[in-house]
């Protein structure tokens, strides 16, 4: 995200969404279903241009993603927090799992797929929902 001259960068902590500075600044604090209720009015608002409204799902997407990824992570058992190597991986992370944790789960792997597949989306972006695909147990390729 741009401001002026400078760009800004959103996180995803808990249920706050952080924007820091290039340098790693906090500019603000926001309320998570806030932020992400603001992004889906802009995707809608019909005085904004077609640019804006894609700009807003691709932000959304990503926020809803970050956020996701970290429920995901708090929710599982801590020894299924780290990569598994062997080849039952994949097993193992979903044992146990409830209906609505596998559904979630799923999305989770649904996010990171399609950043892998979405214009203009960064090399380092994509790299980095490779291995959080890994890290799940999914295919990369």
């Amino acid at each position: 995200m741009t401001k002026g001259n400078e760009t800004h960068e959103l996180s995803v902590e808990g249920d706050k969404v952080l924007e820091r500075t290039e340098s790693g600044t906090l500019v603000a604090e926001k309320d998570y279903d806030h932020v992400v209720r603001g992004y889906k009015a802009a995707e809608h608002n019909p005085r904004f241009t077609e640019q804006t409204h894609k700009n807003a799902e691709h932000i959304r997407h990503d926020l809803e993603a970050a956020h996701d990824e970290q429920e995901l992570q708090e929710n599982q058992p801590h020894d299924t927090r780290h990569h598994h190597s062997d080849s039952h991986a994949k097993d193992k992370l979903h044992k146990g799992e409830s209906h609505e944790d596998e559904v979630h789960r799923h999305r989770v792997i649904g996010g990171y797929k399609g950043t892998l597949h979405r214009d203009g989306v960064s090399e380092e972006a994509k790299e980095h929902a490779r291995e959080k695909l890994r890290e799940l147990g999914e295919n990369t390729d």
